[in-house]
């Protein structure tokens, strides 16, 4: 005689109902493309005024972290800037080596994460060509929300992913436990990535959680 063992499996905070969930068969996700933004302890960086090329300061909105000397912010192709002093956070002001490149205003870095990059379940992912996946926050470009990812995802642990990670395509979501809500201190997520995920199909509805208890 056949013997099965069904073992009911925890479902993530933010799912509303389990009989509501509508899954795909999994997908890989492209770590190549997922930035540091996703580093365990990471922090943004983002300018708030134009420089001009030569300027040794800019002006940024108040610093999440702290700064040292030497630390070199990347704001992305030839657009850098290097630290000349320790800057506390919370200043507005970062003195840095003379800019090769003048700035715009609106750049924004990624800094001080450690590890490898880590991506929570209940995050909108998009879907690629290539039939992998990475986080609809990265705009990645001609590609639109696909599904919420199931469990965590972590590039330390290849092993969990070496299939593919578990997906949610359709089904019942709280949505202010959403880890995109909760970073943004909000009880919403992005209302485009909600219309790109219903027009891919699948039935997709959003509550708020509330404990009266």
């Amino acid at each position: 005689m056949i013997r099965e063992t069904f073992k009911d499996i925890s479902l993530p905070p933010f799912v509303h109902s389990r009989h509501s969930l509508q899954r795909d068969n999994g997908r890989q996700i492209d770590w190549s493309l997922v930035t540091n933004r996703f580093m365990k302890g990471a922090f943004v960086v983002t300018m708030n005024a134009a420089a001009l090329a030569a300027a040794t300061s800019i002006t940024v909105l108040p610093l999440p972290k702290a700064l040292k000397a030497g630390q070199v912010i990347d704001f992305g192709g030839a657009k850098f800037a290097r630290v000349t002093a320790d800057t506390a956070a919370g200043e507005v002001t970062v003195p840095v080596a003379a800019l090769g490149v003048a700035l715009g205003g609106t750049e924004t870095s990624w800094l001080g994460g450690r590890g490898g990059k880590f991506i929570p379940a209940g995050t909108e992912m998009d879907l690629l060509s290539s039939g992998k996946i990475v986080p609809s926050i990265l705009a990645t470009g001609g590609v639109t929300c696909y599904c919420l990812l199931a469990t965590d995802a972590s590039e330390d642990m290849p092993s969990d992913g070496m299939g593919a990670y578990g997906v949610f395509v359709g089904g019942n979501f709280f949505e202010n436990l959403l880890p995109a809500a909760i970073k943004a201190s909000s009880t919403t997520i992005d209302s485009n990535f909600k219309t790109e995920l219903r027009a891919r199909g699948g039935s997709w509805q959003f509550f708020q959680y509330s404990d009266n208890t």
